[in-house]
């Protein structure tokens, strides 16, 4: 755009919008004159000291001096300086604006501000919402909309849990609050766990309770043994050394479940002693299939040996060990190898029989399709590292 003639008073009024704007000068184009124009007089203004007078034309176009009194120096500085001052504060409320809306909830939240900011300081709402984007149709809708099922319902939640929390000393958790406020019917609409908790962490509501502190590393390293086995894997009679360890198997016909199966090997003969179905690995699961195991060999005092899950760290289960008067070996960490034995029978198990039949469809056709293969495992299949015997014959020969 090219340039156009001015005179002071309009360039005072550019420069004082330019301010306004952020010094923007692509918003001079509204005035219908050019960037260099814009430009070159806010230089001049700036090297100036912020000088009104640096605007002024001096081609021999400029009011005499005499003319040009203190009183008009005045006016035209405090025009600039009340344009400076005007865009600290808009970018004060906008940081503001910014500051209540950075953690989400889009134009709820962002109106809120408006309305706060307009009640406290008057600013107008056409400023306001220049400011935050967004348009005075908008927000004039927000405002007079009446609240919805949900937003009275929320407000009814925030109310009870906040009184729960008052009477119990802010000790309740998200758990806790929910059991108590469908003890206590405190609601009028059921709300779950989910809800409750979006809602507490919403408005920052938490129990006021330390935790307990607990040196984790410590007492988890109290219950891990050395490799004590060393890879010894051939045994000179049964009952010496039981290993086990635990894998996923899934059943189902239209929804997918998956459980966990336990088994224990005598390494004499490789012979699955026990075996147990769990929906998760845990300790009680494993001890059950010890009990099985000590069923069948109500005497032995063998070795176990173990990778390092979080099951067999337990203290439960090492106590449980400890009672049966056995000692605890364990394999490292990522290293399967030193439990071989066992990962050599559950690839059989899988690869051979679990492979070869059709997925179970219901728990009870899983553990009858388990139970199949430790016995054909066990008694049906012969292995030329056992001279040609099956398990169980190469077993009963130490007898």
């Amino acid at each position: 755009m090219s340039g156009r003639k001015t005179d002071f008073e309009e360039r005072l009024t550019i420069i004082e919008e330019l301010i306004r704007h952020d010094v923007n000068y692509n918003w001079a184009v509204e005035y219908h004159i050019s960037y260099q124009q814009v430009y070159g007089w806010y230089q001049k203004y700036r090297k100036s000291g912020n000088d009104p007078e640096s605007l002024r034309d001096r081609r021999g176009k400029a009011k005499p001096e005499e003319k040009w009194t203190e009183v008009d120096r005045l006016k035209a500085e405090n025009r600039l300086l009340r344009a400076q001052l005007e865009k600290q504060e808009m970018d004060c409320i906008r940081k503001k604006i910014n500051r209540n809306t950075q953690s989400g909830g889009g134009k709820g939240l962002r109106y809120q501000a408006i309305k706060e900011l307009n009640q406290e300081n008057g600013w107008s709402i056409s400023q306001l919402c220049k400011i935050a984007d967004s348009s005075r149709d908008g927000y004039y809708k927000w405002l007079n909309r009446k609240p919805s099922q949900y937003h009275n319902e929320q407000a009814e939640l925030l109310e009870a849990i906040v009184e729960l929390e008052e009477e119990h000393n802010w000790t309740l958790g998200y758990l806790a609050m929910t059991t108590q406020l469908s003890f206590e019917n405190r609601l009028s609409f059921t709300a779950g766990l989910k809800r409750i908790t979006n809602c507490m962490r919403k408005h920052g509501i938490r129990a006021n309770i330390r935790k307990k502190k607990r040196n984790r590393i410590q007492r988890h390293e109290e219950y891990i043994n050395d490799n004590l086995l060393q890879g010894q894997f051939d045994r000179e009679t049964k009952n010496e050394v039981w290993v086990t360890d635990t894998t996923e198997v899934a059943y189902g016909e239209h929804t997918l479940h998956k459980v966990r199966v336990h088994v224990i090997l005598d390494l004499y003969g490789r012979y699955a002693l026990s075996y147990n179905i769990s929906d998760t690995e845990t300790s009680s699961a494993v001890i059950e299939t010890f009990n099985r195991a000590f069923t069948v060999e109500p005497d032995a005092q063998p070795m176990i040996h173990t990778d390092r899950g979080s099951a067999y760290c337990s203290s439960m289960f090492n106590d449980y060990l400890a009672s049966k008067n056995c000692i605890h070996s364990m394999s490292h960490p990522g290293h399967p190898w030193e439990n071989s034995p066992i990962e050599r029978w559950w690839n059989d198990f899988k690869l051979i029989w679990i492979n070869k039949h059709p997925r179970p469809k219901t728990l009870a056709e899983l553990e009858q399709l388990v139970k199949g293969a430790i016995e054909y495992f066990n008694t049906k299949r012969a292995y030329t590292s056992k001279n040609g015997l099956t398990a169980e014959q190469f077993r009963n020969q130490a007898a």
